[in-house]
């Protein structure tokens, strides 16, 4: 069921203006597991990676200083960009419970740490990013790029 929800955030997302490619993945933080889509999105002429998740915030965040690491990115770190609680009516079928969060990945190797101004270092908290399909393409926004890169 949650590769199948994932499936469908991907498809949802390239449908999106900025987004021309998502995919499917499952998010594992403790013992909480999350239907997912990673994407980058061009956001001000600057493409960010980010992770669109499906459920409920997990309970560290009402802490507020808490970010992700991944074994793989070691140097890296996921911030909460966004969440929504609410009941959200655009794709009730996809979403479990109407609630979802957004991460963005920053690198503290090719810019800065987010929390490199503040008084203390978030608490890092690990995390598992698994594919658990194929990249979903928006073919009509890949193909529009194209020809705009041939002008």
């Amino acid at each position: 069921m949650e590769n199948q929800t994932a499936i469908q955030v991907a498809k949802w997302l390239v449908a999106k203006e900025h987004i021309s490619a998502a995919t499917p993945v499952i998010v594992q933080t403790g013992r909480r597991t999350y239907p997912a889509g990673k994407y980058t999105e061009n956001h001000n002429g600057a493409d960010e990676e980010r992770l669109y998740l499906i459920g409920e915030l997990p309970p560290l965040h009402n802490r507020r200083r808490v970010c992700y690491t991944t074994d793989a990115d070691v140097e890296e770190t996921w911030h909460l960009l966004a969440w929504q609680r609410t009941t959200c009516t655009e794709w009730q079928e996809v979403h479990v419970g109407n609630s979802h969060f957004i991460l963005a990945r920053f690198s503290s190797l090719h810019s800065w740490a987010a929390d490199q101004c503040g008084r203390r270092p978030y608490r890092r908290v690990p995390m598992t990013i698994v594919e658990v399909g194929p990249p979903v393409s928006n073919i009509k926004q890949s193909s529009e790029e194209k020809h705009d890169d041939r002008s």
